[in-house]
């Protein structure tokens, strides 16, 4: 009997230092999932800021190519007109 209980105590003991190292490793993947959590907003804000300086620019060329082309167009009229 006394030796069925010291494998029993034995056992315990080592389900209970085997449940430790299994929440220190699940602490360790629960910070690291946070950290790619952060690291993902962080890349989201910045492709939202990219994808707006992007726009930003399209919307400024082709505003210079319509001031371009008139431009070209009231040169045309003036060589046309001589």
């Amino acid at each position: 009997k006394r030796g069925l209980e010291n494998s029993l105590g034995d056992a315990r003991h080592w389900h209970d230092v085997e449940l430790q190292n299994l929440g220190s490793v699940v602490a360790k993947l629960e910070a690291e999932l946070n950290d790619v959590r952060s690291e993902i907003e962080q890349q989201r804000h910045d492709y939202d800021v990219l994808l707006s300086n992007r726009q930003r620019l399209e919307q400024d060329i082709s505003l210079y190519h319509g001031i371009l082309d008139g431009e070209e167009n009231r040169f045309l009229l003036c060589g046309a007109m001589q």
